[in-house]
């Protein structure tokens, strides 16, 4: 199944857009010339961010905390061979989650706006994403 995402502004539509692609819809659709010199900045760091880390997210064991399109939806898709990889938080309203990972993580982290990553003596990551707004995501790539 081919899913598309829109990379249109603004910020928020772009995270949700990018943090869905990552997790293996992997496409992009519409009118991209209409996109902000801003946004189609913000839309390729998001990319690159996850470009080094894609082969390890496609060989990750997916894991899910939530219900899909429910609040609080939590995806981790983090190689346990080396903790590189990615977890994207989706929220539906304001708010603040909390979400430790099941793996250990990679040393190396960068992720968006909105987010605290806490390293926890196992080496895993506590994940603070704090939603100012409904309907986005926030994501986290280690390595």
């Amino acid at each position: 199944m081919l899913t598309h995402f829109l990379p249109d502004d603004p910020i928020d539509n772009q995270d949700n857009a990018v943090a869905s692609l990552v997790l293996g819809q992997n496409g992009i659709w519409g009118d991209l010339p209409a996109v902000s010199d801003a946004g189609v900045s913000r839309f390729a760091e998001l990319l690159a961010q996850y470009q080094r880390v894609r082969d390890d997210v496609a060989n990750a064991p997916p894991r899910r905390q939530g219900i899909v399109g429910g609040e609080g939806e939590v995806h981790e898709k983090i190689n346990p061979a080396n903790g590189r990889g990615v977890v994207c938080v989706f929220a539906t309203s304001p708010g603040t989650h909390t979400y430790v990972t099941d793996h250990a993580v990679s040393q190396s982290v960068w992720h968006t706006d909105g987010v605290d990553v806490q390293r926890l003596a196992d080496n895993r990551a506590r994940i603070v994403a704090t939603f100012t707004s409904g309907q986005t995501a926030k994501l986290v790539v280690f390595g």
